[in-house]
């Protein structure tokens, strides 16, 4: 082999290598954003179905647009259920009495989220906007939807949930 074949051939496989480096980066961000939706997803509708059925089976809801507080019809630990965004992360917490305050509320998503509960009549609209994690900022799933409770009226107060 002569000195330019050589140049051309070492040439040749530095460009093929870095194609292939471009092409398996690209695979590889690919298959972390669509690790991050499918998180996202899956977390958003666990919380969307939790948020249904408490809604579903309320006698009394209150609502200040970040934390949703749900008195069921249920005679055991679920009977004072609670749902907050208040600081940026998803909090769940459930008990047959008061619930505590909501800081001590155990995080149900401890990624970022922008969650909006609107109560009108018996009926609860909600956004609930999850992100994969807080470096992709494209992973974003947002659910929305109407959920109304059974009951043609809810009951004055909250008591003993609130």
């Amino acid at each position: 082999m002569s000195l330019i074949e050589l140049v051309i051939a070492v040439a040749l496989i530095a460009v093929v290598g870095a194609g292939m480096a471009a092409m398996l980066m690209g695979i590889w961000n690919g298959q972390s954003t669509a690790t991050a939706v499918t998180e996202a997803t899956t977390r958003g509708s666990t919380a969307a179905n939790m948020l249904e059925r408490a809604v579903r089976g309320a006698v009394a809801i209150h609502s200040d647009g970040t934390t949703l507080r749900v008195r069921t019809a249920y005679a055991d630990e679920r009977r004072c259920q609670g749902f907050s965004d208040a600081d940026g992360v998803l909090r769940f917490a459930q008990g047959s009495g008061a619930l505590p305050a909501v800081s001590s509320w155990p995080v149900f998503y401890g990624g970022p989220t922008e969650t909006v509960f609107a109560l009108s009549g018996t009926s609860v609209d909600y956004t609930l906007d999850f992100r994969g994690s807080a470096k992709e900022t494209g992973a974003a799933v947002v659910l929305e939807g109407t959920v109304s409770a059974r009951v043609t009226a809810l009951e004055p107060g909250g008591a003993p949930c609130w």
